[in-house]
């Protein structure tokens, strides 16, 4: 947009959203609207999104290797995982308390803590409708 200050003309860019180069824009969308859908208690898939055992472990090991940011993670695996595997892996990760986020809103891993999956009351529920629809 234009700026007009003290009678000069600037150009402003904002900037609303980043995708990955290779992002399939119609799969990432899908994968956000059955996200925000789970998270608000509507119809939604539990196919599309209930990670496997192995998918929440790369999320878990990338955030043992750093502290990082959630859309930063999120990003890392938007192609790989997806977008709402990925956030189902966030979620249940926090609520095994495998991981916190620190003061400054990084991800940290927390040490020493064994469990299972199905003790995060997501991924229980994920699971159960999955079972479900099979």
């Amino acid at each position: 947009e234009a700026n007009l200050f003290r009678g000069e003309y600037s150009v402003s860019v904002q900037i609303k959203a980043l995708r990955i180069n290779g992002t399939n824009d119609d799969s990432l969308f899908d994968y956000v609207t059955e996200f925000n859908n789970f998270m608000s208690g509507r119809g939604y898939d539990p196919l599309k999104l209930l990670p496997t055992r192995e998918e929440v472990g790369f999320v878990f090991k990338k955030i043992s290797e750093e502290e990082i940011l959630p859309d930063r993670i999120k990003y890392i695996f938007m192609n790989d995982l997806g977008f709402g595997k990925t956030c189902i892996s966030l979620l249940t990760l926090e609520e095994l308390g495998l991981i916190e986020k620190s003061t400054k809103g990084f991800y940290k891993a927390v040490n020493g803590v064994k469990t299972n999956l199905l003790n995060s009351p997501t991924y229980k529920l994920l699971t159960e409708r999955s079972d479900n629809c099979d």
